[in-house]
C-alpha cells in the first residue's frame, strides 16, 4: 500500500468568519434595529413570505458609522491575510435586509466587487444558515455518494450562523439562503468591497515591453 505524505490543496476558495465582540455587537445590533424601525414601524411584522432591504449607502450614514468601522476592519485583516498589494479598499455598498418567515434569497453574486460579505443581527434558529456553491462548471460531471459532506467534497456546503457573526467571501462565490423558517424576521446587512483607484494603480499591466516607450510624450487617462 502506498503511503500518503501528504495532501495538498491549491486554488481554494476561501471564506473567512468574524465574530463581534459581545458588548460591540449588542450596541451594533440596537443601534441598526432602532434605526430600520425608525424607517419602517411595522418593519418586524413583516407578512409571511415579504422581505424589505435598504438603500446600498448605509456605509454614508453617521449612525451606522460602529458597525462599518468593523466591516472596513474585517476587510483589512482578509486583504492582509491574502498579501494583496493595494493603496485603499472602499466599500462600494451597504444594505440591510429583512425578511420575513418563508423567505428566502436565490443564488446570487456581486458583481464588480473583490470581496462580499454578511453581517447578522437577528438570525433565530431556523432563520441561521447561509449556503455558498462550488463555482466550478466541472461539479456537476460527477458527483458519487458521500459518507459526509465536508468542504472538501461537497458541491454546496451550508453553514450556521449566529447574531454578531461576519462572513466575507470573494464576491464571484454563489450563496444563497433558506426559506426563513423561524418565527421572527431574519435582519442581515450585506456590503461589497473594491479597490479604490483600480485602474490607476492595478489594472496596468504588470510587465515592460522590448520596444521602450516610456520616454515619449504622453497624455493622461483615456
Amino acid at each position: 500500500m502506498p503511503e500518503l505524505k501528504k495532501t495538498e490543496m491549491y486554488f481554494p476558495t476561501l471564506l473567512w468568519r468574524f465574530e463581534l465582540a459581545p458588548a460591540i455587537r449588542d450596541s451594533v445590533n440596537k443601534r441598526l434595529m432602532s434605526f430600520l424601525t425608525r424607517l419602517d414601524p411595522n418593519l418586524l411584522d413583516l407578512a409571511p413570505g415579504s422581505s424589505r432591504q435598504t438603500d446600498p449607502n448605509l456605509h454614508m450614514i453617521a449612525e451606522m458609522e460602529p458597525m462599518v468601522a468593523e466591516i472596513r476592519q474585517a476587510v483589512k485583516q482578509v486583504l492582509q491575510f491574502l498579501d494583496i498589494a493595494y493603496e485603499r479598499s472602499r466599500i462600494t455598498g451597504c444594505w440591510a435586509n429583512v425578511n420575513a418567515a418563508q423567505t428566502s434569497h436565490r443564488e446570487h453574486i456581486h458583481p464588480n466587487n473583490y470581496l462580499s460579505g454578511v453581517y447578522y443581527v437577528q438570525a433565530d434558529d431556523g432563520a441561521n444558515n447561509f449556503t455558498i456553491d462550488d463555482p466550478r462548471p466541472q461539479r456537476h460531471m460527477i458527483k458519487p455518494r458521500v459518507v459526509e459532506s465536508t468542504p472538501f467534497n461537497a458541491a454546496r456546503f451550508t453553514m450556521s450562523v449566529k447574531p454578531g457573526d461576519m462572513l466575507l467571501f470573494p464576491a464571484w462565490l454563489p450563496h444563497s439562503v433558506d426559506p426563513n423558517r423561524s418565527s421572527r424576521v431574519r435582519v442581515s446587512v450585506s456590503f461589497n468591497a473594491m479597490f479604490e483607484n483600480f485602474t490607476e494603480t492595478m489594472s496596468p499591466p504588470e510587465w515592460s515591453g522590448t520596444l521602450k516607450t516610456a520616454t515619449l510624450p504622453q497624455r493622461g487617462g483615456s
